[in-house]
Order: structure tokens, then C-alpha cells, then sequence
């Protein structure tokens, strides 16, 4: 897609009440994403930026090290088998269960319409 189409995009997908502001603001976050591609197609990464929030707070912008999913954390040795993890999960849910007293058990709170589904 060319600069012009891209330009057009960008105001076609602006909200109606849009400012001119907003437009220019989208405007120049698409040119410095592109001469940010650009660079790191030559080559010309930058380790940190420095950038201004809108209120003019200053932060500076630094690439994370890549070391795998955020979902990766380290495990806990409690020291426990799984026989025993099994055991206190049973326990605590049985103990748990004398709050939920009076509350509908969670297979009378399906529709019934699911219910139906369920039975055939």
C-alpha cells in the first residue's frame, strides 16, 4: 500500500468528531512508524528513545529482553506431591463448600434451553 492510500486510511478511519489535531496526531504516528521501519531495515536500531507524553512527562522507551512468553514464571517447590496438591485442592473446595450453602449448584443455573441440550 502506498503513502497516499495509507494517508487515506488513516483519515477515513477517524471517528467522525475527530479533530484536526487527532488527524494529525494519527498522522504523525504513522510517519514515525514507517521511518522506524525504515531504520530497522538498515540496520539503524535504537536501543533507547526518549519520547514526551502529551501532559510534556518525560520517560524514556526501552526494548524489553526477549527471553520467551510473559506466561513463563518460575515454579514454586512447595515441596509437596501431586498426590498431596490433589488432596488440599479436595479439601479446601470442601471447605468452601459450607459458604456456597443455599446457593444454586452450578448445574441447576444452566438455561433451559442448555438443560434440554444436556438430556439428549
Amino acid at each position: 500500500m502506498g503513502t497516499k492510500q495509507q494517508v487515506l486510511k488513516v483519515i477515513q478511519e477517524l471517528p467522525d468528531d475527530a479533530s484536526a489535531e487527532d488527524a494529525l496526531d494519527r498522522l504523525y504516528l504513522l510517519y514515525k512508524v514507517e521511518r522506524g521501519l525504515r531504520q530497522a531495515d538498515r540496520g539503524e536500531l535504537i536501543s533507547q528513545e526518549d519520547a514526551r507524553r502529551r501532559d510534556g512527562e518525560a520517560f524514556v522507551v526501552r526494548p524489553g529482553a526477549s527471553g520467551g512468553s510473559p506466561l513463563d514464571v518460575p515454579g514454586v517447590d512447595a515441596g509437596l506431591s501431586r498426590q498431596e496438591i490433589v488432596d488440599l485442592v479436595r479439601k479446601s473446595r470442601q471447605s468452601s463448600e459450607r459458604f456456597l450453602k443455599g446457593t444454586t449448584p452450578p448445574s441447576k443455573r444452566l438455561r433451559p434451553a442448555a438443560r434440554r441440550a444436556r438430556r439428549d
